[in-house]
C-alpha cells in the first residue's frame, strides 16, 4: 500500500506548486494637449484636451477616450484628432463612436492627408461633424471608442509623428474650430515641442452698432451738403 500512497502524496505537491499562467500586462497612456502647434489659443484651461489610450484587458482591444473638459463650451468644438499606430489600421478595426459619430482617414498611402497644420505625419485621423449640427464635438464633452487588431494594444500608439516643419513631435495633435470669430488651432500632446509657437489669443471684432453706423451717415451728408453750398456761394 506504501506505493500508491506515495503516488497520491506526489500528485496533491504537483497540483500545490502548479504555476499559474501570467497575467497579460494592462498599459494606459495619458497624454495632454497642451501645446498650440500653429493657429490662435483655445479658450478655456490647458491641456485643452487629454486623450488616454488603455488596454481594455481583452487581447488585442484598445479604448480610446478624447476629454474636451478643459475647452470652454462656448462654440468650440473638435474636427479632427490626429494618432500613431506601429500597426496598420483599417475602418473595420473602430467601433463604439459614443456619443458622436466619427469618419477616418488612413494615410498609409498619402501622409500628407495626416499632417497637423502646425507639424508632424500622423498614421490616421479622427474626423468628427464640423457642420452646425448635434454631431459635433463640443468644449465641455467626452468622446470614446474602441480599436481592435490582431497583436494592437496601448503601446501600439505610443510613438510621436514623422517630423513635417521644424517644430517638433507629437504623440496626438487636434484641431480646434470656433474659437471665438473665425479663429481656430492645431494643438498637440509634444514629444519634443521644439519651436512651436502660438498665435495668441483669439480677438474678437466688435460689430459696429447699427446707431453709429446711421450717425456716421448723417454726417457724412451733412459734410456733402455743406461743400456744395459753400461752392454755390
Amino acid at each position: 500500500m506504501r506505493a500508491p500512497m506515495i503516488g497520491l502524496v506526489v500528485l496533491m505537491l504537483a497540483a500545490i506548486v502548479r504555476p499559474t499562467p501570467a497575467e497579460a500586462t494592462v498599459f494606459t497612456f495619458t497624454y495632454n494637449l497642451s501645446t498650440v502647434l500653429s493657429g490662435n489659443d483655445p479658450v478655456g484651461t490647458s491641456p485643452w484636451l487629454v486623450v488616454t489610450i488603455a488596454d481594455t484587458g481583452t487581447a488585442d482591444n484598445v479604448q480610446i477616450t478624447i476629454n474636451a473638459n478643459n475647452l470652454a463650451a462656448n462654440g468650440q468644438f473638435v474636427t479632427k484628432v490626429y494618432f500613431n499606430s506601429d500597426i496598420t489600421l483599417g475602418a473595420s478595426d473602430f467601433s463604439g463612436f459614443s456619443p458622436d459619430p466619427a469618419s477616418l482617414t488612413f494615410c498609409s498611402g498619402n501622409e500628407a492627408q495626416c499632417k497637423a497644420d502646425g507639424d508632424g505625419y500622423f498614421d490616421f485621423v479622427v474626423n468628427f461633424a464640423t457642420a452646425n449640427s448635434t454631431d459635433r464635438f463640443n468644449g465641455g464633452e467626452t468622446e470614446s471608442f474602441t480599436v481592435e487588431h490582431a497583436g494592437l494594444s496601448a503601446t501600439s500608439f505610443n510613438s510621436v509623428s514623422a517630423p513635417g516643419g521644424g517644430n517638433g513631435n507629437y504623440y496626438v495633435a487636434a484641431q480646434i474650430q470656433g474659437i471665438q470669430v473665425n479663429c481656430s488651432s492645431w494643438i498637440g500632446a509634444p514629444g519634443d515641442p521644439g519651436n512651436a509657437s502660438s498665435g495668441g489669443p483669439c480677438d474678437a471684432q466688435v460689430p459696429v452698432p447699427s446707431t453709429l453706423l446711421l450717425f456716421g451717415s448723417g454726417l457724412l451728408i451733412l459734410g456733402v451738403a455743406t461743400r456744395r453750398r459753400y461752392r454755390r456761394g
